[in-house]
């Protein structure tokens, strides 16, 4: 078990760059073919991730054209009937004797 840990050890700082004076050209094409396809599975992920946001954005973005045209119109049918837009205080009550 501590063999295979090491192992993972040395194999993760090879990856990190780390001590790769040893390594003979083969082993080093083999960290470079892993490096690829590790970035490879990143960026594939970072596009799907960006995709969804996007989406996620562009549904919002009707959300609010909707709403922001359901204002309009609001905002228009209240200055085409004036008396609508006053707003009514009450009066402030007192309780004096």
């Amino acid at each position: 078990m501590a063999r295979k840990i090491e192992i993972i050890k040395m194999s993760q700082r090879k990856l990190l760059g780390k001590d790769l004076d040893p390594c003979s050209s083969e082993e080093l094409q083999e960290i470079s073919r892993q490096l690829e396809i590790s970035l490879n599975k990143i960026r594939a992920r970072k596009d799907w991730l960006f995709k969804e946001q996007i989406e996620q954005l562009q549904a919002k973005e009707r959300l609010l054209l909707e709403e922001n045209a359901r204002l309009r119109k609001q905002v228009i049918s209240k200055c085409q009937y004036p008396g609508l837009m006053e707003v009514h205080i009450p009066a402030p009550i007192s309780f004096t004797p």
